[in-house]
């Protein structure tokens, strides 16, 4: 397990697994629960947690042995990231290329865990043109969201790194 430095002010860290099958199930035992994921189809949510986890694009947000918060993501084109956004039937959730980032997978429990996942998104994407998302409610609708990466992110990474006391 790779493990960064621990966040001083809430207890947190972030995590990769060097074992693929271990992320995988983690990941599939964190997010069965959550209401946002536990009517969507297992095998399409199966195959993109396992092409986040074989491309590394993933990070859990840990308190102790206690996984709290998860993230996913994908790089995509421009047009990869719309048709995923609108839901076209053709459309893929990208790759490892492209100036948009797609995050396909976001779960918390906490706000801090929240806090945590976000600035590290910040730094995963900080040279994209746009971050892509949906946000699932519990009564199916769908919310798209689309922001454009500009000039602040340097001082919101900048902010982060010192609320935690440097790298």
């Amino acid at each position: 397990m790779t493990t960064p430095p621990p966040d001083a002010e809430a207890g947190l860290r972030l995590n990769r697994f060097a074992d693929q099958v271990s992320a995988f199930g983690l990941a599939i035992s964190y997010l069965m629960g959550k209401p946002a994921f536990q009517g969507l189809p297992f095998g399409h949510w199966a195959q993109t947690i396992a092409g986040q986890i074989n491309r590394n694009h993933y990070v859990f947000a840990c308190r102790g042995e206690t996984v709290v918060g998860f993230a996913g993501w994908a790089f995509a084109s421009v047009e990869e990231a719309e048709a995923w956004l609108t839901e076209d039937p053709g459309a893929s959730a990208g790759g490892d290329a492209g100036p948009c980032l797609i995050i396909n997978c976001w779960a918390v429990d906490l706000p801090e865990a929240h806090q945590l996942l976000r600035d590290q998104i910040r730094i995963i994407g900080r040279d994209s043109q746009t971050v892509y998302a949906k946000r699932r409610y519990e009564n199916g609708r769908i919310r798209p969201l689309r922001l454009g990466v500009n000039a602040f992110i340097g001082a919101h990474i900048e902010a982060a790194q010192a609320r935690r006391g440097g790298t």
